[in-house]
């Protein structure tokens, strides 16, 4: 069974066979890591109620300046949760030493934009606050996310520009979903 793209989504059911079918969870995402990255649940304050995050910290530190990153999940708004599409992030706890905190955000369509770029603001808002307790420099905050992430995540960072929020150093956005069409590369 062949998951109907995104812009193909027609019914309730589809959604929810989508959820489902990319529904990662903590073992999968940690498989061969456990030795090397720790991993802790939290819930922090959404903009309309908690959210689940998962923080992710190298076993052994790599540097003095550690950045943060907050890494956004993609799903295209409607699926997808804080483990998807985390491995090359989670490469970079490994590699470089960072703490990356990645948190869950309310989906669509029972939850309109922006209800998931406020949510990831929100998320961002307590990552930077809580900088120090979670061991990285508030300087070096680097925002990413894949696919709708990176949507999300070009979001969360005009956001932090338009608002006067947390200092954003750095913004990754891999293979972003920036045109609601899908006809342009």
């Amino acid at each position: 069974n062949q998951l109907p793209r995104y812009d193909e989504i027609s019914t309730p059911e589809q959604i929810t066979n989508r959820r489902k079918a990319l529904d990662f969870t903590l073992e999968h995402t940690l498989r061969g890591r456990e030795d090397v990255i720790s991993h802790e649940e939290r819930e922090l304050p959404g903009a309309a109620g908690p959210l689940k995050a998962s923080i992710f910290r190298p076993k052994r530190s790599k540097q003095s300046k550690t950045p943060g990153i907050q890494f956004i999940h993609g799903g295209g708004h409607i699926s997808g949760s804080r483990f998807m599409g985390i491995d090359s992030a989670l490469d970079w706890v490994e590699e470089f030493g960072a703490i990356l905190v990645s948190a869950d955000y309310r989906l669509a369509p029972e939850h309109p934009q922006p209800a998931q770029v406020e949510d990831s603001y929100a998320a961002l808002e307590w990552m930077s606050g809580q900088s120090q307790e979670l061991g990285f420099d508030r300087d070096q905050v680097i925002v990413c996310g894949g696919s709708g992430g990176g949507n999300i995540a070009a979001g969360v960072t005009l956001l932090a520009r338009d608002r006067s929020g947390p200092q954003i150093r750095g913004q990754l956005l891999m293979y972003p979903w920036l045109d609601d069409s899908n006809i342009t590369h």
